[in-house]
């Protein structure tokens, strides 16, 4: 299939998401599980076998996680994936609904873009080039790649956002998608975020802008009313930029882990 094979980042990354989009394959109909390309997602705490779960996943692929899951039992999960030989962490998992689709129509509407960048949504037609080059953005600022196909809008509804200069280069991104099962406790909700912004061009706001540009697409397009992103609680940049687009720390926390017989010193996202 077109773009199958189209993958960013390390070999560990690489074979990361090759394996997840196979597996995923086979738990696509199985309203407990998610993806958006990077590895498996648990949706939502599944009792005391939550965290054998996701250390099967990860066993298999490289590396899983639990999205909506009770931060207050974060720890508790955090001990259990590393008694099962996992290297486990956790992120903040900041959300957000109408209030943040209003926020983001208004910086849309008052914040536009610098008059020497374009905005481009990435799709079956975009150069192999500048996925590629957006990929190694979203890299070098520490965020994990996703596969072109994601990128691209052509695995799950959603969007990615390039905002490039005249020479066609990528300066800043963001994106959203769908990734969750119409079955599952959370039909509506999409992965939010990617934000990356070129050294050289911080403090433009552009982030923010495409953000906020992706927030108003999925509300209006594609019916989401829910969006999701983890941080690091350490994390104040990322974490003030989210927060000016109504997407804050909740009750849940996204729980993460890699299987050490696979990858070494993989991460998803700061």
């Amino acid at each position: 299939m077109q773009f199958d094979d189209e993958y960013f980042g390390t070999p560990a990354h690489v074979a990361l998401a090759r394996r997840t989009r196979d597996l995923y394959r086979l738990l696509a109909d199985d309203p407990r599980y998610g993806s958006y390309g990077r590895n498996i997602i648990l949706l939502g705490d599944q009792g005391a076998g939550t965290a054998k779960m996701i250390a099967a996943a990860s066993r298999l692929v490289g590396g899983a996680g639990v999205h909506y899951y009770p931060a207050v039992k974060a720890e508790a999960l955090l001990a259990g994936l590393t008694g099962l030989g996992q290297d486990a962490g956790c992120w903040q998992h900041c959300s957000g609904g109408r209030r943040a689709y209003e926020l983001c129509r208004a910086i849309v509407a008052d914040a536009p873009l610098p008059p020497d960048l374009q905005v481009v949504r990435l799709s079956a037609d975009s150069p192999a080039g500048l996925v590629r080059a957006t990929a190694e953005l979203s890299m070098e600022c520490g965020v994990a790649p996703l596969p072109g196909k994601f990128m691209r809008g052509l695995a799950n509804p959603g969007l990615c956002l390039v905002a490039v200069d005249a020479d066609g280069a990528p300066v800043a991104t963001g994106a959203s998608y769908r990734y969750t099962h119409p079955d599952s406790a959370y039909p509506d909700y999409a992965f939010w975020g990617a934000l990356a912004t070129r050294p050289d061009r911080r403090g433009e706001k552009l982030a923010m802008i495409l953000g906020a540009m992706a927030i108003v697409h999925m509300w209006e397009v594609h019916g989401v009313c829910g969006f999701s992103t983890g941080i690091k609680a350490d994390n104040a940049a990322s974490m003030a930029v989210c927060a000016r687009q109504g997407v804050v720390p909740g009750d849940w926390a996204f729980v993460a882990c890699t299987d050490p017989v696979h990858f070494k010193g993989v991460t998803f996202t700061r």
